[in-house]
């Protein structure tokens, strides 16, 4: 009896199975990043959200910040390395620059904020 040699590599079936299995995946990707997943399209969902104000709260040595939108939807925020007696005229010219803005948009924001303040000289 002779028996056949081993192949190596790859045979037509673990190919077609491969094929199938990375098609599946591009398939579920298109659908997780597709435009009707509410995920996807968060800052596009949102757009009518609109920062419109601020409250600041000393408590103690630390300042409690609330931001407020026209939707009625607050975020909170705790300031705790600068006196109390710093943080609302440093909010004020912060705020300056998020008036109106969609809070979504955080990195947009962020960047924003970074950008505004980075040159200055004393």
């Amino acid at each position: 009896m002779t028996s056949q040699p081993k192949r190596q590599g790859m045979s037509r079936r673990d190919l077609l199975a491969s094929a199938g299995a990375a098609a599946a995946g591009m398939l579920l990707l298109n659908e997780v990043s597709g435009a009707d997943n509410p995920a996807a399209n968060v800052g596009d969902r949102a757009s009518s959200i609109k920062i419109t104000g601020f409250k600041t709260y000393p408590v103690g040595s630390k300042t409690l910040l609330k931001l407020e939108t026209n939707q009625q939807v607050f975020g909170w925020g705790e300031i705790s390395q600068l006196p109390p007696t710093v943080v609302g005229p440093l909010m004020q010219s912060m705020f300056e620059l998020l008036d109106g803005e969609n809070p979504t948009r955080i990195e947009h924001l962020w960047q924003k904020l970074y950008r505004a303040h980075r040159d200055f000289r004393g």
